[in-house]
């Protein structure tokens, strides 16, 4: 059976999550000044690990970390008080070696 399922997200350099294999992530967006990551499963499937990466605006990539990754979606965050700027969050999925 499919369903789409929620997780939230921090904004962090790397974390693992566990999703069922071969699903979809259909996207990361803000919810409530939160990131999170909607997933399409079939749960018939097993669970596996995967490792979700942020990259802010800016920051270096270099060459090997950029063929490992899958663009997932691009997020802006609100400004934090009492900051007047809008910061800009990359989201990739680490693809196994």
């Amino acid at each position: 059976m499919n369903v789409i399922y929620k997780y939230p997200l921090k904004v962090t350099d790397r974390q693992d999550v566990e999703l069922f294999q071969d699903c979809d992530i259909l996207s990361i967006q803000r919810q409530n000044e939160k990131p999170y990551m909607w997933v399409m499963h079939d749960t018939s499937k097993p669970v596996m690990r995967v490792t979700i990466r942020c990259i802010g605006t800016g920051q270096p990539i270099d060459k090997q970390d950029h063929q490992l990754l899958k663009f997932i979606s691009t997020v802006q965050s609100g400004p934090p008080p009492p900051l007047d700027i809008e910061l800009v969050w990359h989201w990739f999925l680490e693809l196994p070696v």
